[in-house]
């Protein structure tokens, strides 16, 4: 495990929100940082006030309307 990582989260993304679940160190128990829209700019946001990219280790789920990317 990378020592330098603060803190963990976990994206469960759904078409119109996306939820945080939380924890400062493996084994804590995870809270949440609450329920933002689907906008990656806000999810970034949130992010930034838990340290710089180096210390977030941040997962993500996807149900069937996840992520996706449409051609335009």
């Amino acid at each position: 495990m990378d020592e330098s990582i603060k803190f963990f989260v976990g994206l469960n993304t759904h078409r119109t929100a996306s939820r945080l679940p939380c924890a400062r160190r493996v084994g804590s128990r995870a809270a949440s940082l609450g329920t933002i829209g689907p906008d990656v700019h806000a999810v970034l946001k949130t992010l930034r006030k838990y340290g710089p990219p180096q210390q977030v280790s941040v997962v993500y789920e996807a149900g069937p309307t996840g992520y996706g990317c449409i051609a335009r």
